[in-house]
Parts: C-alpha cells; structure tokens; sequence
C-alpha cells in the first residue's frame, strides 16, 4: 500500500481540524465557486467527474495519524464509489446547506450544482485544506475541465527537509521569530470566547477593469514595487483599524501570516498536500496611519525577511513540528492568552486560468477561489482575477461583523484600493 507522507502544512491544517471539530464549525473547508452562464446536464456532468484520473486517485485517499511517534499520511483505501453531485436551488452566492457543510475523513471533497431563478447555474467544489492548497486546486480544477497535461498528482522525486542540527537550528531560529512578531498586544476583531453557534456568510466585491487598472496605477504610486500585494494587505489593515474604531475597539498591533506558493514557477503539481512558505507582518497603529506608509512598512519587512531566509526557516520548523502530538501542537499554534491565529486572514488566490472558460460547452461567467476560514478570526479576505478583472472576496462570521459592518467596510475598500488614499467616511462605495 503506497503511503504519501504529510507536508508540514498537512499536519498544522490537521491540528486545527481536531479543534475546529470540538467546537463545532467547518473552519478547514475551501471552495471554488464557479457560475455558468447555461444549464450543465447532471447526468453527463457526474459521468464527466467520475471518469477522470485524478478524481479517481483523490476520491481513494485516506489519512492516518498512527500515534505520537509517526507523522500523519495518506493511503489509497479500496473503497471505489461514484461521486454524486447534489443539488438545490438558491439565490444565495453560498447557501448554508454548503456553507455549513463539514467534510469528513471518508468524503474529502464534494461537488453541489445550484440552480439559478434566472436559469443559470452555479458549480461549487468544496475540498478540506489537508487535501490541497488554492494552487493546486486552480491546477486541479483547469486539468478537470480543460484537459491539462502532464499534471504531477504527487512528486515521486521529492526530497524532504533532513532532520539535522543545522535545520534544528533553522527551526528554533524561526519559533523565536513568530513569538517575538506575533506578542501581544494584537488586534482582532473576534471575541475572546468561542461562540457556540456559527454563521458564516461570504460577500464579494467586484472592480471593473478600468477600476482594477486604477487600483494598479495607485498601487504603484503608494510605493508597491514588488507586486500588488503589500497594497492590497495595506488597504485591508486600514479598513479593518476602521472597524475596530467604530466599534471603539483598542487598535495595537496586527499580525497576519501571508502564505506563498512554495511550487517552482510554472510547476504543473504536485495536486497532493499544502506546497506552502509564509511571510508574517506585524503592522503597528502607526504603520496603518496611511497606505504609503503601511506599504513601506510591509516592503520592508519582506525584504528583511527573504534576506534573513525566514520562509526556508519556517519551513524547517514545520517539518519538525510534524511530530508534535496534536493537541501540544494546537496550544503552540494558538500562543498565550487564548489569541486568534492571527488578526485576520489574507491571501492573494491564483487568478483563474485563461484556458478554462468553459465546462462541458456552457460558458464561465465568474470564479471564486474561497479558502477556508477559521474562528476566530473568523474574517478572511482573498483578492484574486478574473478576467483581467480584480476580485475581493470577504469571508466572515456574523458575530464578527453585521451587515452594517460590512457596508461601511465595503465603502472603505472599494474607495481606499482606486483611489489610493484614505477614505473620510462620506465616500460612497
């Protein structure tokens, strides 16, 4: 029986599902939300599925955690059943019935076609985070429907991270690291106590493309030299102090973590497990006083820590971790005083391929790749393209933010990301 050895990522993803079980919410589960402009025939779209290699090879993967002395892996069980796409009709971008839809060790993904009043419809791919990243279902999704070749479901050649005293050492330096940027105060907006009960809700601003070409433009003049994601992370810290100030909330400190594709450019896989690196930003009230100089502030601190090779470290300090019990591993993660993960959740999602504007001939109208979002913080945001287009993609609990709340941050972010400059609060969005 082939075993696939978790990636370090795998086992941080598996400690926070054991949590996110105990109280009750569905923390760990992605989506990619994709709506088509005709009507898919159920029938031929489930033969479709059903009949592809890698879907064959995912719907067999299993995971174990033997015991504290063996990391977690996958194994290919002997089960064969068929996937069956379930159905509704909704008017809502995610109803609960898939939002609050958890994913057990047995049922790793699973596919919903909603009908639409207007005759359209929308096809969701929901998979758990220990099974891939967003870049590998953008990967995945496009070999699905596009035919893409030569994708690599899991590298035979891989050469995992020796266990030495040099990479100990990489690892305690990187342990270091996160306590010292990552120590309290930090801003959030999530209560301190669990919630029993979880409403989760997912809102999406759309830019036109002459508004994602300004949001470029401004970009560039607030300094965002390598990229556009120190703008979009800059704009996001500012709307996100403006709501804890409406909520006369103390604004200190935020730390985020920013993952990255750790795949060579270009790599076509592996599809299995989280090929991930971070980059963690700690933002002072200062730091957020404008976008310039927020963005400065973040250029700085990638530069300082690609130079001090801390991803290379964080990742050393994951493979070692992947012996860790579970339950020790969740308190690390978690830090003191019962704090979030981190203020909020930010990623840059890879754009949705241009070679994928269809599914079985009905045309592909929009994409959202959804990731997961854990409470606390319970508030996730995730730019991404469409179409030369930019997304932004809100996820939240309703005890983290009413509607109300999300107006006022709308308005905020829509303006602040054109425009380049602080919103005074009389703006409309």
């Amino acid at each position: 029986m082939r075993k696939i050895p978790f990636t370090g990522f795998d086992v941080f993803f598996l400690a926070l599902e054991r949590q996110y079980k105990k109280q009750g919410h569905v923390g760990n589960v992605c989506r990619y939300v994709i709506d088509i402009e005709g009507s898919l025939d159920i029938n031929l779209l489930e033969s479709h599925i059903n009949q592809n290699p890698i879907v064959k090879q995912l719907k067999k993967l299993r995971y174990k955690k033997p015991h504290f002395a063996y990391t977690p892996y996958w194994y290919e069980s002997q089960q064969q059943q068929n996937i069956s796409i379930n159905t509704l009709a909704s008017s809502e971008l995610l109803p609960e019935r898939i939002s609050n839809k958890n994913l057990s060790k047995d049922e790793l993904f699973c596919f919903h076609l909603i009908q639409r009043e207007d005759q359209t419809q929308t096809l969701v791919f929901s998979w758990n985070h220990l099974l891939m990243d967003g870049y590998g279902v953008s990967l995945f999704i496009q070999q699905l429907f596009a035919g893409l070749q030569n994708l690599v479901f899991v590298d035979p050649n891989e050469v995992r991270p020796q266990l030495n005293l040099p990479t100990l050492w990489e690892a305690t330096k990187a342990k270091f690291f996160i306590d010292r940027t990552s120590k309290s105060p930090v801003s959030c907006l999530s209560f301190n106590e669990i919630q029993n009960t979880y409403q989760s809700h997912v809102e999406v601003i759309t830019f036109s493309e002459e508004e994602t070409s300004k949001i470029d433009q401004s970009a560039m003049n607030a300094g965002a030299r390598f990229g556009r994601s120190s703008y979009y992370l800059a704009c996001t810290g500012l709307a996100v102090k403006g709501l804890l100030e409406k909520k006369q909330k103390k604004v200190s400190n935020f730390w985020v973590p920013v993952p990255r594709d750790n795949r060579k450019k270009g790599a076509l896989g592996p599809i299995i497990g989280n090929r991930l690196s971070f980059l963690f930003y700690r933002l002072s009230k200062q730091h957020l006083e404008s976008i310039t100089t927020c963005v400065k502030a973040i250029n700085q601190q990638m530069m300082q820590q690609i130079k001090e090779r801390r991803p290379l470290e964080y990742n050393s300090l994951m493979e070692y971790m992947k012996w860790i019990p579970l339950n020790l591993y969740y308190y690390w993660v978690k830090r003191k005083n019962s704090n979030p993960i981190s203020s909020f959740l930010f990623t840059v999602a890879p754009d949705h391929p241009n070679e994928l504007q269809s599914i079985l001939n009905q045309k592909i109208t929009r994409t959202i790749n959804l990731p997961a979002n854990p409470h606390p913080p319970g508030l996730t945001f995730a730019f991404m393209h469409h179409k030369g287009a930019l997304q932004l993609i809100v996820s939240y609990y309703r005890d983290i933010l009413t509607s109300e709340d999300f107006s006022h941050l709308k308005s905020q972010m829509k303006y602040e990301l054109v425009n380049g400059e602080k919103w005074n609060g009389t703006h409309s969005s």
